[in-house]
């Protein structure tokens, strides 16, 4: 017989009489409260933040740090973005003349160095928080062992590392736009069907009537071809733009010849105008700046690329410029769509000359 048949029924009958003879328990009506909204949790919550923060003379220049360093983040990150794509609204936008420029440069700095500052200030707390939150003496000791391995560790990271990333909002912009410019350069032109690279160099004497200024290289998934920009000897506002090599294409014109002080290119027997300031237009084949407001060229600001959008009217996108590389600042990356008007290739020539003339600007105030 299994043993817990063996069991007796005694317990159960002397429990049975016990609960029998237990006084009745009394009915009591339970009335809850309606739960409260989420709004007034909220609002509790940050009651109670603001308490907390008014109690603390450490919360409170924690606060003021963070504050500072997400402004700062916000502004620069626009900052990089103007740096990155040139041709941006953004850009437009900030470097609309020489005020706003100088005062957008003059904010940057003052929210570099305001919390930097703040960040200093609260060095002792945050230290304090992080070397007992992540028990930095226990692991370093465990780790390192040894005496002056251990001091050598510390002296790096008080003396180094922790100063270096206090005043971070002073020098970290520089290193993301560097990673920045070159994740942009290498996402190319998803969408379009040629990857344009303007590749200028400055002064490369080619022979005694041309002077060899630099390269288009015009790239497409199933065909490509390159054009030379060369500069006369005898008049240097005038530029020769011919097809140097082609693979599973014809180009439009095997050779664009440009005057910009007449603003004329051709490309057979007459020349045709085209326009520059404020936009890049080309009246002959319709072709004009899709955004009105983007400047093709920016003087007042020395070193910078021109910015071109083309569109027909109907829409239909000619050549687009996006960014330079970093941070040599020589070559222009730009997307171009197919054009049997050699709209496209006119266009290019035109860039070629005006990033040709900004490097050459940077060159000359050096």
């Amino acid at each position: 017989m299994p043993l817990w048949r063996l069991r007796s029924s005694k317990p159960d009958e002397e429990n049975n009489v016990a609960l029998e003879s237990a006084p009745q328990l009394q009915q009591y009506e339970i009335d809850l409260d309606p739960p409260l909204p989420l709004s007034v949790h909220i609002k509790q919550s940050i009651i109670g933040v603001v308490e907390s923060i008014g109690r603390s003379v450490a919360l409170q220049k924690t606060v003021i740090a963070l504050s500072l360093d997400l402004v700062c983040l916000v502004y620069q990150t626009v900052d990089l973005y103007k740096d990155v794509y040139p041709g941006s609204k953004i850009a437009a936008n900030i470097l609309r003349n020489d005020h706003t420029t100088a005062v957008w440069d003059i904010y940057f700095w003052v929210l570099a160095v305001g919390a930097s500052v703040a960040n200093l200030f609260t060095a002792k707390e945050w230290l304090i928080w992080f070397g007992d939150r992540f028990r930095v003496d226990f692991w370093a000791t465990r780790i390192l062992r040894y005496s002056i391995l251990i001091t050598v560790f510390y002296c790096v990271f008080y003396l180094i590392l922790v100063p270096t990333l206090l005043v971070g909002p002073m020098w970290i912009t520089f290193a993301v736009r560097y990673a920045w410019g070159a994740i942009a350069w290498k996402r190319g032109c998803p969408g379009w069907d040629y990857t344009i690279i303007f590749d200028v160099e400055y002064d490369v004497y080619f022979n005694s009537d041309l002077t060899w200024l630099g390269v288009v290289n015009i790239t497409g998934p199933h065909s490509s071809y390159s054009i030379a920009l060369s500069q006369f000897t005898s008049s240097p506002n005038e530029y020769l733009f011919n097809v140097t090599a082609t693979s599973n294409i014809v180009p439009a014109f095997s050779f664009i010849w440009y005057n910009m002080t007449e603003l004329t290119y051709t490309v057979s027997d007459s020349p045709v105008p085209f326009i520059i300031k404020p936009n890049l237009v080309l009246p002959a084949l319709h072709v004009s700046q899709r955004d009105p407001s983007i400047p093709f060229l920016r003087n007042d600001v020395q070193g910078y690329p021109p910015s071109a959008d083309l569109v027909y009217p109907n829409g239909t996108r000619v050549l687009k410029t996006v960014t330079q590389n970093y941070p040599a600042l020589t070559e222009l990356l730009a997307c171009g769509m197919q054009d049997h008007s050699g709209a496209l290739q006119i266009a290019s020539g035109i860039v070629a000359i005006e990033q040709w003339n900004s490097l050459n600007d940077t060159n000359n105030l050096q």
